[in-house]
């Protein structure tokens, strides 16, 4: 039997269209059938190969997805929270502006004025409202004092959905790529199973030394020609004669041409695929 290197060899030869099945079987020392049932051996185990990348990337697209649909979440969450914080922030400014007017040029910063906000003579409930909002940011992971550094550095959340928009596209694309393939790779196993399939039927045709045949009365496969030898078919066609068998299903007598015995043992010689790389001779030829 053949090693794997040289069934390697073959299946490329035959992949690219440098070969034909005959010409491997020969180069082998194996039947043209058992060429055929190892190549869809070998697009079988491509198919699964491909079927397990196909797999491992739609769950890494999947992955991608839900991290960027948190992300969009977060991003919502973090905007609700920053426009209360600004309409806080920007009602304290208008008091520290509104204070400011009244001669109170020394205060130096707005953490500054918080801390003294008290002393000033406002009232508790004002004090209560700024602590209230200070907490509040402190609990969100916000530095009060650098709220203008916070919101900087969360701007970069916009570059995270975009980077994930990206590999969510390129995902989709190894996707469609792989499917194609498996497509490709389904729509020749099938031709190749549909071609073994008829080199089983000539096989058992050979062996037996009888073919099957359909009905001319009713279209049924129940027409059983038990051949002649090629001499005697010749005979037959030089004289004119014909045949006549009688169909297992209607019954009926059917007449057949040495010609259409010989046409239907032909043609499952006559190979499913076009072979690639091998010219088809035209009528003038």
């Amino acid at each position: 039997m053949p090693t794997e290197l040289e069934w390697a060899e073959a299946f490329r030869r035959l992949d690219s269209g440098e070969s034909s099945y005959e010409t491997e079987a020969r180069r082998l020392g194996v039947g043209k059938g058992t060429v055929y049932r190892h190549h869809i051996a070998e697009l079988q185990r491509r198919i699964n190969v491909k079927k397990s990348e196909l797999s491992r990337v739609t769950d890494e697209l999947s992955k991608a997805q839900q991290s960027l649909q948190t992300l969009i979440k977060e991003r919502r969450r973090l905007r609700e929270k920053l426009s209360a914080v600004l309409q806080e922030l920007n009602r304290v400014l208008a008091t520290y502006e509104r204070l400011k007017n009244l001669g109170l040029d020394k205060v130096a910063s707005l953490t500054e004025f918080i801390d003294g906000y008290e002393a000033l003579g406002f009232s508790a409930q004002q004090v209560q409202k700024l602590a209230a909002w200070r907490q509040s940011l402190e609990k969100m992971g916000i530095d009060p004092d650098n709220l203008g550094e916070f919101v900087e550095k969360r701007g970069s959340l916009q570059k995270q959905l975009s980077e994930l928009e990206k590999e969510r596209r390129r995902l989709n694309g190894t996707v469609k790529k792989l499917k194609n393939e498996h497509r490709r790779l389904f729509e020749k196993i099938t031709s190749l199973k549909a071609e073994a399939l008829k080199l089983g039927k000539l096989g058992k045709v050979v062996k037996l030394g009888m073919i099957v045949l359909p009905c001319k009365l009713c279209g049924m496969e129940g027409i059983f020609v038990k051949l002649h030898t090629a001499s005697e078919y010749k005979s037959m066609m030089r004289s004119g004669a014909a045949l006549q068998y009688r169909c297992i299903y209607c019954g009926r007598w059917a007449v057949y041409t040495p010609w259409e015995i010989l046409s239907a043992i032909g043609l499952l010689a006559t190979p499913e695929l076009k072979e690639v790389g091998v010219r088809t001779p035209t009528n003038k030829e």
